[in-house]
């Protein structure tokens, strides 16, 4: 059945397609957590950078910088830069085979996707064609998964089929299964993972679609789900499961579908002036942050909670300051990227104890892009190894992309 809007207004069926991606493309530079109800003050930073130009892989020139960060706090020992100038704009930053990886469009039309390869220790690059452009993203399994939407203007409905790239191989395939239909701007309203060897699909709605990575074929449909009524499902693969929440704006409930049930488990449930922000797993542990709106909803203040793979939670922290992206770990720690408690601040990367919970202020990077501008849906935020890697992707209110790798 398709996913329907009921929300927003009712579009024209030749300017649905524009209306839902327009949508889809708001969600992603929104502000998730700092100013949900009002608009926030947009700052464009600029750092002292050190550089050495050099022209690595295709796109255009790239400059590897070694940036002076401020702040640092132990445990970092570098970080540098890549700067796109070229034709490519990568949107999203996953890791995946020991690697890091890339994924977006080429000028002119951002109809041509790619995947691009980083090497973690070089910053070498290498440029991979995706045969369709896709909206959601998971990877897992040694293969990036993507969502491919196919709109129809007749009927408004964008049907969506699983695209999968093998990161050993370099190969794209768009596989022949209708996965879901969504009707108007149900198109900005999903989330994807990889948990347990299956793809997992939530739309606007209680359902999660368990989805077979190889053929792109659904399998099972779960109900009873938190539904999203602020915009954006969250759903992850971590220990124990496969953990759901509706995600900034909905009430506060987190579900975990354990592999040898079809009934999904509630774990956690607060006030409704709270949400799930966002969810990630880390090690044995999913970590959530929760935000308790305040001020007639024009602020948050946020905390961290960390569960087990049983679904007990073993840690919740006092109200403090966090980044924004779901947690990665790395070097033994948690790392977060985000301005803090104001949107006026400077993008900070954040330390984060995997004991304790507390948060630090590790190192302030000279971004030129708006600090609030954190996609709502997006991957910007991936480690290898003991190097974290920050995507701050290009957009409408900054210059060009820039993804930073930090040495720990």
């Amino acid at each position: 059945m398709p996913v329907t809007d009921h929300i927003a207004a009712p579009t024209a069926a030749g300017d649905a397609d524009a209306d839902a991606r327009a949508l889809f493309e708001e969600a992603r530079l929104r502000r998730r957590r700092r100013r949900l109800w009002v608009a926030a003050a947009l700052v464009v930073l600029t750092g002292s950078v050190a550089a050495f130009a050099l022209t690595i892989g295709s796109g255009g020139t790239t400059r590897p910088t070694k940036t002076a960060a401020t702040g640092r706090a132990g445990g970092i020992r570098t970080i540098r830069s890549l700067t796109f100038t070229g034709s490519f704009s990568p949107q999203q930053v996953v890791s995946e085979s020991g690697r890091i990886w890339l994924v977006g469009s080429t000028a002119p039309d951002d109809r041509n996707c790619v995947v691009e390869e980083i090497d973690p220790a070089s910053l070498r690059r290498r440029t991979f064609p995706l045969p369709a452009c896709g909206s959601y993203l998971a990877v897992g399994g040694g293969r990036i998964f993507l969502a491919d939407g196919v709109f129809t203007g007749v009927t408004d409905t964008t049907a969506f089929h699983v695209e999968s790239f093998d990161t050993a191989t370099g190969r794209g395939v768009v596989m022949a299964p209708v996965v879901i239909a969504t009707t108007g701007t149900g198109y900005a309203h999903m989330a994807m993972t990889y948990a347990g060897g299956w793809l997992w699909m939530t739309p606007w709605s209680d359902e999660a679609l368990e989805i077979s990575p190889s053929t792109g074929s659904v399998v099972r449909t779960i109900t009873g789900l938190p539904t999203s009524t602020g915009g954006h499902p969250l759903i992850v693969g971590g220990p124990g499961g496969t953990w759901s929440a509706g995600g900034a704006g909905s009430p506060l409930i987190i579900d975990r579908i354990d592999p040898r049930s079809t009934t999904p488990a509630v774990v956690y449930r607060g006030s409704r002036s709270s949400s799930v922000l966002w969810l990630s797993p880390v090690g044995d542990r999913v970590w959530a942050e929760v935000g308790t709106y305040v001020d007639g909803g024009r602020a948050v203040v946020t905390r961290l909670v960390a569960f087990d793979s049983s679904g007990k939670r073993v840690l919740e922290t006092s109200p403090e300051e966090s980044g924004d992206l779901p947690v990665v770990g790395s070097g033994g720690e948690l790392w977060s990227v985000g301005s803090g408690a104001r949107c006026d601040g400077p993008q900070r990367l954040w330390r984060i104890d995997s004991r304790t919970g507390k948060s630090v202020a590790a190192a302030t990077l000279p971004s030129p892009v708006a600090p609030c501008l954190v996609a709502a849906d997006g991957s910007e935020l991936a480690a290898v190894g003991d190097s974290v890697f920050v995507l701050d992707p290009a957009s409408t209110f900054g210059p060009g992309s820039v993804l930073y790798r930090i040495s720990l």
